[in-house]
């Protein structure tokens, strides 16, 4: 059984976790667990690809062009020569590395390869001390420059051209034991007279490092804090869409007893037409539909919500879908005196039909409820290769602030008391959640106290693939003593139909499960099976459907109900064999679905 988490459970499922993967060690600032920070790494490659590629450019432009003084020392002589391919070899690893950094995830020998190129660096600056202090008869830098060279080596390894951190702290310690090298190096100068300048050295050591390790420590903490932020949005996620599961799991069993009381309140009705109770019957059978409209619409939104909608596209003729919703919503046009009006297309449209009737159905009975207009347009424009339909109004618009809020669940401008009569306030919230579904582009325009128009978009179809649309047409002819055989696990409804069809003057077979019905189908010949889908045992209604075909040897007219909205109604017998019906039904559209398959009965 499908259960939500409670809130104290919700608050311990969103709260941070202790896990030893997510450790970050205090010397290093990288995860301790190996694995982790092995992704850590490909997740921050991007980033440290993009920002180590411009320092690089302008170091090699440096080093290259610094061969000028190489020039005015010795001019074509070999010392030229000798330090013009050290320089060219250090702007040939530069551009190495750039090369790694665009690929697109980090490479295994990345982290050496820098670790070579600073160590490189490093004994780069040795040889150009060297080479002017001693071979060199007139010493052109002074030793304040090898000073600075050396005192910021650190951050150079450390922080723009970083490699491992042991790597780069190794380097950075290398260069003050060649700083101290070199002081004892240069003649006439003694240790203890740069002690400032040691502890300069050692202070820049540790400061680069300090840099490296609080670099490495906020980036992991900020993937973890990006960790924790997904988790935290998939657990709302789950948490929204459980939700709208729950609501959905639990409608197969709130639509059977009211599929019963609708079934009951039309016998009823039937039986007191001349009565002075009818009128009471009247008032019930009103607040059983809107209960039963209530109850689908909130159905629709949350299957949605929960992502079971499913959706099959196909190549129809647009018009006879704005047809069938006309004609459907004729009589409340009538009602509210409203002028429906449709402009006829060939448009050939490529989508799901049944979702689309669905939009446009919710989009014209808000416009006939809640415009107040005296009339209401139905067209489509060509547009950009595809079909824009359109539901114009001529009544009061909507505010320019307002026409976001409006497909808000629950959300009716003009109803604060929460009148019924005026709508349920779900009705274009669930056309922007189907619109969004097939990716139609529902959009509203309007000028108040002038118009307001709907608008969604339809790709253009194939007129070579197109499918033709049943509509529910039959002859109006009946007759009695026909035989149905009727399934259904549930007694309420199986007495609520049986009631029914026996009030229409159908001789009527009753099975609880499958084993019964086929049963009966032995001893008695029907020409109508009407079941549940989901039934005991081992059938559900089509392989049920499937097994009195072969006692028949033949394929019996027949139809499914269902309380189960995971399943998407079809029309085309043709195609599945059956048509399938979501209770609660009415009696009316009972009816119907007989003079469909069977306009004999």
């Amino acid at each position: 059984m499908l259960t939500l988490p409670s809130i104290s459970e919700l608050k311990l499922l969103m709260s941070p976790q202790p896990n030893k993967r997510d450790r970050i060690c205090p010397f290093s600032g990288y995860f301790a667990d190996e694995a982790k920070e092995a992704q850590a790494q490909q997740q921050l490659w991007p980033s440290q690809a993009q920002t180590i590629r411009v320092p690089l450019i302008i170091f090699s432009v440096l080093i290259v062009c610094a061969s000028y003084l190489d020039y005015v020392q010795y001019q074509f002589e070999p010392h030229y020569f000798v330090f013009l391919s050290l320089r060219l070899l250090l702007a040939g690893l530069a551009g190495s590395i750039y090369w790694q950094s665009t690929k697109a995830s980090k490479p295994r020998h990345f982290n050496a390869l820098v670790g070579v190129f600073q160590l490189y660096i490093l004994c780069f600056f040795f040889a150009i001390f060297y080479d002017r202090w001693f071979l060199n008869p007139l010493p052109s830098i002074s030793e304040t420059f090898y000073t600075v060279l050396f005192i910021s080596y650190p951050l150079l390894a450390c922080y723009v051209f970083p490699s491992r951190l042991w790597i780069s702290l190794w380097h950075s310690l290398l260069a003050v034991l060649m700083y101290i090298f070199i002081i004892n190096m240069i003649p006439e100068t003694r240790l203890e007279h740069h002690i400032t300048e040691l502890v300069t050295c050692l202070f820049f050591v540790y400061y680069s490092y300090h840099l490296m390790r609080t670099r490495h420590r906020d980036q992991r903490q900020l993937l973890l804090y990006e960790a924790q932020q997904q988790n935290a949005l998939s657990l709302a996620i789950k948490v929204s869409q459980d939700k709208s599961r729950f609501i959905a799991a639990t409608s197969h069993d709130l639509r059977q007893p009211l599929h019963s009381l609708n079934i009951y309140n039309e016998l009823l009705t039937q039986q007191l037409k001349a009565t002075p109770s009818i009128n009471l019957l009247e008032k019930s059978r009103l607040a059983i539909d809107s209960l039963s409209q209530y109850f689908e619409a909130l159905i629709d939104i949350s299957r949605l919500d929960a992502g079971n909608t499913p959706s099959e596209k196909v190549h129809f003729q647009l018009q006879s879908v704005l047809k069938s919703v006309v004609d459907e919503l004729q009589a409340l046009a009538q009602k509210n005196q409203v002028k429906l009006a449709l402009v006829n297309t060939h448009f050939i449209a490529y989508s799901d039909p049944i979702l689309v009737r669905k939009v446009l159905e919710q989009l014209v009975k808000n416009a006939l409820i809640h415009s107040r207009s005296d009339k209401v347009l139905i067209g489509i424009r060509r547009q950009n290769g595809k079909g824009l339909v359109q539901v114009w109004d001529q009544g009061q618009g909507i505010p320019a602030d307002q026409t976001d809020n409006i497909f808000d669940e629950f959300k009716q401008l003009d109803n604060p008391e929460r009148n019924r009569n005026k709508g349920l306030g779900l009705g274009l919230a669930l056309a922007k959640k189907v619109s969004n579904l097939l990716a139609l582009n529902l959009t509203v325009t309007s000028t108040p106290n002038h118009c307001c128009v709907f608008s969604f978009e339809l790709p253009k179809g194939d007129a070579s693939k197109q499918i033709l649309l049943q509509r529910d047409e039959g002859e109006k002819t009946e007759q009695a003593n026909q035989a149905v055989l009727l399934v259904d696990d549930d007694e309420m409804v199986l007495e609520a139909m049986t009631a029914m069809l026996d009030s229409w003057g159908y001789q009527v077979f009753q099975a609880a499960n499958g084993n019964q019905a086929m049963a009966l189908a032995i001893e008695h010949t029907v020409q109508l099976v009407i079941t549940d889908y989901n039934l005991p045992g081992g059938y559900n209604g089509p392989t049920l459907l499937n097994k009195l075909n072969q006692q028949y040897q033949t394929t019996l007219p027949a139809i499914i109900l269902t309380g189960d909205i995971n399943l998407t109604p079809c029309h085309s017998t043709q195609q599945y064999g059956y048509l399938l019906l979501h209770k609660p039904v009415k009696g009316a559209q009972l009816r119907m679905a007989i003079r469909k398959l069977c306009p004999s009965l």
